[in-house]
Order: structure tokens, then sequence, then C-alpha cells
């Protein structure tokens, strides 16, 4: 379980680095 929630948040920060103000439109 540990390993997906790793690849999962390591997808969010990718994500989040690529586009920082879109990640804030989706709150």
């Amino acid at each position: 379980m540990e390993q997906e929630l790793r690849e999962l948040y390591q997808q969010v920060i990718l994500d989040h680095n690529k586009a920082p103000r879109n990640f804030r439109k989706i709150e």
C-alpha cells in the first residue's frame, strides 16, 4: 500500500511542479 501512495504522491508533485497555478484552480 505504501508503494501505491508513494507513486500517487510523486505524480501529484510532478503535476504541481508542471503547473502549480492549475493545481490551485482544482481546489
